[in-house]
């Protein structure tokens, strides 16, 4: 299921939104409201620095208002016309700039005492309400940066709601204040009852404080049963330490996405793709985390599904030549060791052109599913047997030395014997078989498979046996 990035961007947004409007709906002046925006605009972001830029219609200046990076002394000093440096052209242009190194950027303005060489990357983006400019938001890192479109969004999705607040504030109202936060809250509440991701709050000891709607039904259990209990042991087994450990294990930045395994009430497997957002008081200490969950269950089978036809064959679901050579070097890697054997015997079937020509490819492809399937039954769960083509297999016996190679072979030959049924007709097909044995054939793969290789033609010319390789059968007519 795909995620829908502009539910849970919202809810990003409003998280921090809802923590700015109750500071500012708390007593205190505009100033202290206005850093309450840029330090949780910073959190938000995991940015260094943030300012906010006001706009004064009279002047028409944009004014530095509050900043948590640069120096305060520089507040309700610091002016920028329209067009003056990044943050002036964001205001002009009404559209996000983002810079990933100030320094090769024309447009950046050096403000002696304010501007700090080591704020490199920037991104601007105008606040207006109605069409009509109310402000510029700035946040600054200190390495390069280039800001994804997910930032940029992010961002402005902030700045959107701030033009209200910042509209409000500017007023000194403290009913539209409260009105304010009681729209934000219902915001908040249809967002994440309606989002298509689970959505999971905990608190900072990691009891569960809150669980939606599509979490419920993810899990299989009811709020009530999940609500007040910690992350990491919830009740009726429910698998989520997993996730409990991986929210712990990192540092969640803006956009981290991971994968990761929990277990529903009914004991079924799901992976989830886990975003994590803590959130910090001003102190910087973890608060709340609100964490969004989206069920990959199907693209995670898909991804493994994927993985496993790469080296094996599509008809048969054998191994193929890339896992026949990563296991045949492991294996003569493993008796180099032991001072040990290995036999291989490549096989290659007979009559199966007339099969195909008779009966037709659906037909030839049903023998050889049924080959691989009685090749697997004839020989240990150690051994493997692989498809490298057309009617062509390869059998790595290991720590089976050549008599009992040859006994192998016998076992094979005659469970090939048995007819199979193509269109309730009794179809033969039996198989040459070349045998070879590390070290006593060869010490590396390309010089056994070439033996084997000659060994099962030599086999073929006497038809439906096996023959091991020996000195001489390279020349043989």
């Amino acid at each position: 299921m795909a995620t829908d990035r502009t539910d849970i961007e919202r809810f990003r947004a409003l998280t921090f939104l809802e923590r700015i409007v109750r500071d500012m709906a708390s007593p205190g002046d505009v100033g202290s409201h206005m850093q309450s925006i840029v330090e949780a605009t910073t959190e938000a972001t995991r940015t260094q620095v943030c300012s906010l830029y006001t706009w004064d219609p009279k002047e028409e200046r944009l004014t530095l208002s509050a900043t948590n990076g640069l120096p305060r002394a520089a507040i309700g000093k610091l002016r920028l016309a329209l067009g003056e440096g990044i943050t002036g052209a964001a205001g002009q242009a009404r559209e996000p700039i983002a810079v990933e190194d100030v320094r090769e950027d024309p447009r950046f303005v050096w403000v002696p005492g304010v501007d700090v060489d080591e704020n490199l990357s920037m991104l601007s983006v105008p606040v207006s309400l109605g069409g009509r400019l109310l402000g510029v938001l700035n946040v600054q890192m200190r390495e390069r940066h280039v800001f994804t479109s997910a930032e940029i969004d992010f961002l402005m999705l902030i700045a959107a709601h701030l033009a209200g607040i910042i509209e409000i504030t500017g007023l000194h109202n403290q009913i539209a204040l409260s009105e304010a936060l009681r729209v934000i809250e219902e915001r908040f509440r249809r967002i994440i009852e309606t989002a298509s991701e689970g959505i999971l709050i905990c608190d900072a000891a990691g009891i569960v404080q809150y669980i939606n709607i599509r979490l419920c039904q993810m899990l299989g259990y009811r709020a009530d049963e999940l609500r007040g209990h910690p992350l990491q042991s919830l009740p009726d087994g429910a698998a989520l330490a997993e996730l409990s450990s991986l929210i712990e294990r990192y540092e969640w930045n803006p956009g981290d996405r991971r994968d990761t395994r929990l277990f529903t009430k009914g004991g079924e497997e799901k992976w989830v793709m886990v975003s994590a957002n803590p959130v910090l008081d001003r102190e910087g200490h973890r608060g709340e985390t609100l964490i969004m969950l989206t069920d990959v269950t199907e693209r995670k089978l898909a991804e493994e599904a994927v993985k496993h036809q790469a080296p094996h064959d599509h008809l048969t679901g054998l191994p193929n030549r890339i896992l026949l050579a990563d296991r045949l070097d492991q294996g003569l890697e493993a008796a180099r060791r032991a001072s040990g054997m290995l036999s291989m015997i490549l096989l290659d079937l007979d009559r199966f052109k007339d099969i195909n020509d008779t009966f037709g490819h659906p037909a030839g492809d049903a023998v050889l599913v049924e080959v691989g399937a009685r090749l697997r039954k004839a020989l240990r769960t150690s051994d493997t047997v692989a498809r490298i083509g057309g009617d062509e297999f390869v059998l790595l016996l290991p720590g089976v030395a050549p008599p009992a190679a040859a006994v192998i072979a016998g076992k094979i030959l005659a469970a090939l014997d048995q007819p199979l049924m193509i269109e309730g007709q009794a179809v033969y097909t039996g198989a040459s078989l070349g045998l070879v044995t590390f070290p006593e054939h060869g010490e590396d793969d390309t010089t056994l498979m070439r033996r084997a290789d000659v060994a099962m033609y030599a086999a073929k010319r006497e038809r439906g046996t096996y023959v091991t390789w020996a000195e001489g059968l390279d020349t043989a007519p």
